[in-house]
């Protein structure tokens, strides 16, 4: 009885482990897949999958997993958190996810929300200073853009 449960044990925590990634890289193919059916430019959710990897570590960061988001710093305290342009928008944000690194970021409710806020946000001007300026250091669009798209 004890062979069994030592066979069957690490079976099923494998069993587990592997149906978890399967889970969450289809959750991440159907925002991308729901941005897609909203009608979203193409070269901008590109752009918007480039800065998530980047900033996200291949969505597998801390601040990712607390936030769904892809880093996005919040100017003030109430909503919209310094983006006034978020109130006319769908997106639903949870609050603010305060880290050890003195920084406050919006919480999205769902990584479907996450991906609305970038692509509004590249959206308001021109995609690559946009791009610049989230990064806000010398060399990120670059960087961004030699990310390879695997989702758009």
């Amino acid at each position: 009885m004890t062979r069994i449960l030592t066979y069957i044990l690490p079976a099923i925590a494998l069993l587990l482990l592997f149906s978890k990634r399967k889970k969450s890289k289809s959750t991440i193919h159907e925002a991308f897949y729901m941005m897609l059916k909203l009608k979203a430019n193409r070269n901008i959710l590109r752009r918007v999958e480039q800065i998530y990897k980047l900033e996200t570590a291949n969505f597998s960061s801390n601040i990712y997993r607390k936030t769904y988001g892809a880093g996005a710093i919040a100017t003030s305290e109430k909503y919209p958190y310094g983006f006034k342009w978020l109130r006319k928008t769908d997106v639903k944000t949870c609050g603010l996810y305060h880290s050890k690194n003195g920084f406050d970021y919006i919480k999205f409710c769902t990584l479907l929300d996450g991906l609305k806020f970038l692509y509004y946000y590249l959206c308001l001007g021109n995609v690559d200073e946009r791009t610049q300026k989230w990064g806000s250091v010398d060399g990120y669009l670059q960087n961004v853009k030699k990310i390879k798209n695997t989702y758009v």
